[in-house]
């Protein structure tokens, strides 16, 4: 691709509407489906790995901190994280759980990320950056589709995909892929700890319904394990710490409708409804569910000027049982944390502590028990 080829390549996430990058007043850059394939990169993490200015950090086998302008841990927030207009944050700390974003990476399109503060445009944890994925529309995407990867440190990945026309204005696709990674080994060569699989199906769904308006449909369903490890005290009598790899379950799914309606030449509006729901049976075996209406108005004024204003209505609540470890009171809030017999131990058993602030200061909105 030519310098001038670069300056006309089109993004959306700098103010909410089309434009080529050189008319961009942002530090962005953009992954095209190009810089995927060459990439040779397996997830979503390790493609971020080409953006100057993200820290990309892999914790373990299904864990990974990611940041921009610094600040990198496994609860990093302040960065927002979306999904063809799809916020995947996750409230109760701000951040992502990038194991569960999973999706066939030849149905990218491209990622634009954006290097900076963008609350102006986007609202709340844009304060960093932006991270947009933006997928293939089904019309792109006819045919089937059969992708097998694997590696020696025990990898493998099998996804299974076809797509069509359901009439002259309709297409469609659906997908199944499966992931599944052995753990991370020890100093002697066997196997310690981190292993887990994914299986991951879903929908898109695009409809023009005229000349002036288009409907898009999408949703998917996941489930799966992984191994954590962690300290925990199996009695209050003996209170002994002990290590053990905790069997977490994963378990969600999400569906969207976005509809796009052009007025004239000048003015459009976008309309995102979505609803997510996820479960994870770690410290705080947290079930979310969080409904996002998202609207949008562009109008053209004059030859320079563009106007653009609209809404986001979010409502997000939540159940967490808790554990021996960690528990959350919903009437009062607050959490408590069993004692433990060192620094050490408290730092390993009690990964969610760091976020126990944001928890305080967000759990006013939500709803647990």
């Amino acid at each position: 691709m030519n310098i001038e080829d670069l300056m006309n390549v089109e993004v959306t996430s700098v103010s909410r509407r089309q434009q080529s990058l050189s008319q961009t007043a942002a530090a962005v850059f953009v992954i095209t489906q190009d810089d995927i394939q060459r990439s040779g990169a397996t997830n979503i993490p390790d493609i971020l790995r080409m953006v100057p200015g993200v820290y990309v950090a892999q914790i373990s086998r299904n864990d990974w901190a990611i940041s921009i302008r610094g600040m990198n841990g496994r609860f990093s927030n302040e960065l927002l994280v979306m999904i063809d207009g799809r916020t995947v944050y996750v409230p109760t700390f701000g951040g992502v759980f990038w194991d569960v974003v999973d999706l066939p990476l030849e149905d990218i399109d491209r990622i634009e990320v954006i290097r900076g503060p963008g609350g102006s445009v986007w609202g709340a944890n844009a304060v960093n950056g932006v991270i947009n994925i933006l997928t293939k529309k089904a019309a792109s995407t006819h045919g089937a589709m059969i992708v097998a990867r694997g590696d020696t440190s025990g990898l493998e990945i099998g996804t299974v995909q076809y797509g069509g026309k359901i009439s002259n204005s309709a297409d469609f696709r659906v997908f199944a892929n499966y992931r599944n990674e052995d753990g991370l080994r020890d100093p002697t060569g066997d196997l310690s700890f981190g292993g887990w699989h994914l299986l991951h199906g879903g929908f898109r769904t695009d409809v023009r319904l005229s000349s002036r308006d288009a409907l898009s449909f999408q949703g998917d369903l996941y489930t799966g394990q992984e191994g954590v490890p962690q300290l925990t005290m199996p009695t209050v009598a003996a209170p002994v710490a002990v290590d053990y790899v905790n069997q977490v379950g994963l378990s969600g799914g999400f569906l969207q409708a976005t509809w796009d309606h052009r007025f004239s030449s000048r003015s459009s509006t976008t309309v995102i409804a979505s609803y997510q729901r996820y479960a994870r049976s770690d410290e705080l075996n947290e079930r979310r569910g969080t409904f996002d209406l998202d609207f949008q108005y562009n109008l053209s004024v004059g030859e320079r000027n563009e106007v653009a204003w609209g809404f986001d209505f979010r409502h997000s609540s939540s159940r967490s049982e808790g554990s021996f470890v960690v528990s959350l009171r919903g009437s009062e809030g607050g959490c408590f944390c069993a004692p433990s017999t060192s620094s050490k131990s408290a730092a390993t058993a009690l990964p969610w502590l760091p976020m126990v602030p944001k928890l305080f200061k967000n759990w006013r909105g939500t709803r647990s028990t």
